[in-house]
């Protein structure tokens, strides 16, 4: 039993905008194929509630696939704004639409990319393996089939559902910390190129190290990456 309610609904808005561009928008009970070109974008929804159950807030998490191999993910709610952009010539920029800062990497470390997840392999990565994470199984998501991994590190339980047939993009997150559990749902999913102002970042955002783009870190922790950032740009 979840000790909180879950709800997720359509994005409706981002929807209709994406559609009226000319993009193919899907409802959830229907799998279409991911196209020659490779691009989608998936959103998925976790809600939070207070001790009455009025919602406070709605997070959405969106990964987004270009048809050159570009990747983002964006995270946005009422108090945050962050997008990871990950570009076809193999750089890498972490930005905050609310800050107005940005963290550019021409050419990143170890650790910095998100795992690389085989789709002839059910998504399960070397990471995965490395960490002792399990496969669980097949499971259909929004009409697609996705693969359950499971992962239980430091008294947390990580369930995470990848679509083969979308270029194991994430549909489904659970996360389990004794008898708490949180949830981000599927939300909507857009087969075609995704919108250009995803992966867009404006010339006013100020380029600036880790270490004043996450201003409350612990010093030990702004050196180290600071010291990756200078590294990854050959300073």
């Amino acid at each position: 039993m979840f000790n909180r309610k879950i709800q997720v609904t359509l994005w409706a808005a981002m929807a209709v905008l994406l559609a009226s561009a000319g993009w193919r928008v899907y409802a959830q009970a229907v799998a279409p194929p991911l196209g020659p070109t490779g691009a989608y974008t998936v959103v998925l929804a976790e809600n939070s509630y207070d001790q009455a159950g009025a919602l406070k807030d709605t997070h959405r998490y969106i990964e987004a696939r270009r048809s050159d191999g570009a990747k983002l993910k964006q995270m946005v709610s009422s108090r945050i704004q962050e997008r990871n952009i990950y570009l076809a010539d193999g750089s890498y920029i972490r930005t905050n639409d609310l800050t107005g800062g940005k963290s550019t990497y021409p050419r990143p470390l170890d650790g910095t990319l998100p795992p690389r997840r085989d789709p002839e392999r059910s998504c399960f990565s070397a990471e995965d393996q490395e960490i002792k994470s399990v496969l669980k199984g097949m499971e259909t998501i929004g009409g697609y089939s996705a693969a359950r991994i499971e992962m239980k590190q430091g008294g947390q339980t990580w369930t995470m559902w990848f679509a083969p047939a979308l270029g194991c993009a994430q549909l489904q997150q659970r996360v389990e910390v004794g008898t708490s559990v949180t949830e981000q749902r599927l939300e909507s999913i857009l087969v075609g190129e995704p919108d250009p102002a995803l992966f867009r970042v404006a010339e006013t955002v100020k380029e600036m190290p880790p270490s004043q783009y996450y201003a409350t870190l612990p010093a030990a922790t702004s050196e180290r990456l600071d010291r990756n950032y200078r590294a990854s740009r050959g300073e």
